[in-house]
């Protein structure tokens, strides 16, 4: 599946509630493309939905942005 495909289905999941299935999408990318710090991004925004700041922080400390 590609990267595209894959972020249109989180951006999907995000959508309809389903935040488990976005984070676990997320870690899958972040595993296949380790070098692509948007999706770190992505992922902090979806801990921070799910109420854990404290893996928000994790993945968001690379952002340039704080």
């Amino acid at each position: 599946m590609s990267l595209e495909l894959t972020l249109n289905k989180i951006n999907d999941d995000v959508f309809q509630g389903n935040l488990g299935k976005a984070r676990d999408r997320l870690h899958s990318l972040i595993s296949t493309y380790p070098n692509e710090l948007f999706l770190r991004d992505k992922l902090a925004a979806v801990y921070l939905k799910l109420q854990n700041p404290s893996m928000a922080g994790r993945y968001s400390y690379l952002t340039e942005n704080k």
